[in-house]
């Protein structure tokens, strides 16, 4: 797997959603080609009766992991991260389950943040955002995808450092489907650039 490869999963992801909002819906995602269930650690502890313990390391408990169960996996999150921390969360263990991670190394995790990035912050999306407006602000970036500042800021800083972008198919189609809640954050008046 490449970088590029976990950018086209994660659209290809994106497309069988329904969107409904900029803010991708994490809780109500069809998982497609995957049997996923989600839950919280703190939950997931509470009905198997598993020690916490079972999910810390270093002493603090997870952000995040995924477990394999039978033919589907189980992603599990640590519900008392804030949202946009747990929303990146989720999409990284999802992107371990979808480019089909076996074991974690620098290299899968990469890939799993690449993967959560686009599901969460689509490239494509990014770049119709920034042509319509003439700027991407952490803050906007970070309201209108429900992600943490410094997820917002890191993919800002990704797409300034790029000197190309592939807009292929899947990305028009998604751009397309996703241009009436573009419209509709662009023309509100509340929306303040510092």
């Amino acid at each position: 797997m490449t970088i590029a490869d976990a950018q086209c999963v994660a659209t290809w992801l994106l497309l069988q959603q329904n969107i409904n909002s900029l803010a991708t819906d994490l809780q109500s995602m069809v998982f497609a080609g995957a049997s996923i269930l989600m839950d919280t650690i703190q939950g997931y502890c509470s009905k198997t009766g598993m020690p916490l313990s079972e999910f810390k390391s270093r002493g603090q408990l997870l952000d995040g992991t995924s477990v394999p169960v039978g033919p589907g996996c189980l992603v599990l999150y640590n519900h008392a991260l804030p949202v946009g921390r747990r929303r990146f969360t989720i999409a990284h263990e999802l992107g371990h389950v979808y480019l089909g991670h076996k074991q974690r190394g620098v290299q899968q995790e990469n890939e799993a943040d690449w993967f959560a990035a686009q599901l969460l912050m689509p490239e494509c999306i990014m770049m119709e955002l920034w042509s319509r407006n003439g700027w991407l602000m952490q803050h906007e970036v970070s309201d209108w995808f429900m992600v943490s500042g410094a997820a917002a800021r890191h993919r800002i800083g990704e797409m300034q450092r790029k000197h190309w972008y592939h807009i292929g198919e899947q990305e028009l189609e998604l751009v397309q489907r996703y241009l009436p809640y573009i419209q509709e954050e662009l023309k509100n008046p509340y929306l303040v650039s510092v």
